[in-house]
């Protein structure tokens, strides 16, 4: 199911992973900071003040571009979670639609879309593999052929607008779920992730110059910072996943759809 390498990484790796090598960057640049400084001479001191003007103009533009990122990946997963809502209205009507259609296919329906609806309330709510994922959309396919076998019957048994009414509701039913699966596709590109991660990297180098050349790393701020900035690049990432992780689309209007159709 992932379409990038980061989807089969642990989120908590990734934060690891990032605060290594930018407080080594860090770590980097001081060391390159503290070779030029002890060769004094005019030109150290235009470096650090060239060096700051240069910190100031990376940081804004990686703020820029952190901000960029955050509203694509909330926009992404906004999109997800209006899914989950469509998804369950589009059930709903289905299954209220069946009401319209003679027996047994009004019995049979009913109890392909509970399957459906039990089907997508237990998929969702976990980390799927891809054997998972493919069982998941063979299923699927199989239960909107079922579906739309039986609804193609009760239209030939009684072609009249209402039951029309009827297979065009289980027609947006397929549409949500085409799209909703497909939506795992729609990613922030990684290559937006390895220009972030390169930019932070000269930025933390620099940081760590910076403080070379004045002779002291102040590790706590270092640290601070460091931590804050690889806290949002975390999250970002995990935003824009389509698995569960610290941010996940809550499946309860799904289940709660599908005590009420096992209910009637």
């Amino acid at each position: 199911m992932s379409s990038f390498l980061l989807d089969a990484i642990p989120i908590w790796a990734i934060f690891i992973a990032l605060f290594l090598i930018l407080f080594g960057s860090v770590l980097v640049g001081f060391r390159l900071g503290q070779r030029r400084r002890r060769r004094p001479d005019e030109l150290a001191d235009k470096q650090l003040d060239l060096s700051g003007v240069a910190l100031a103009a990376m940081l804004t533009l990686i703020g820029f571009l952190l901000a960029f990122t955050f509203s694509l990946a909330g926009s992404h997963f906004d999109t997800r979670r209006q899914l989950v809502i469509d998804d369950v209205n589009a059930i709903g009507g289905t299954f209220a639609g069946t009401e319209l259609l003679q027996e047994p296919h009004r019995s049979n329906i009913k109890g392909l879309l509970i399957d459906y609806a039990d089907m997508r309330a237990t998929f969702y709510r976990y980390e799927p593999t891809k054997a998972k994922f493919d069982e998941f959309i063979q299923r699927s396919e199989l239960l909107h052929e079922q579906m739309l076998g039986e609804g193609s019957a009760a239209a030939n048994l009684e072609p009249t607008p209402v039951v029309a009414t009827f297979i065009n509701s289980l027609n947006t039913l397929i549409d949500i779920h085409t799209y909703r699966t497909n939506l795992r596709w729609n990613r922030i590109p990684p290559t937006i992730f390895a220009a972030l991660t390169f930019l932070s990297t000269m930025a933390m180098i620099l940081i760590g110059y910076i403080r070379g050349l004045i002779g002291k790393i102040a590790l706590f701020p270092t640290l601070l910072l460091v931590i804050t900035y690889v806290t949002v690049f975390t999250l970002i990432i995990d935003l824009d996943r389509p698995a569960n992780g610290i941010f996940y689309v809550n499946q309860q209007p799904m289940i709660e759809l599908l005590e009420d159709l096992q209910a009637k």
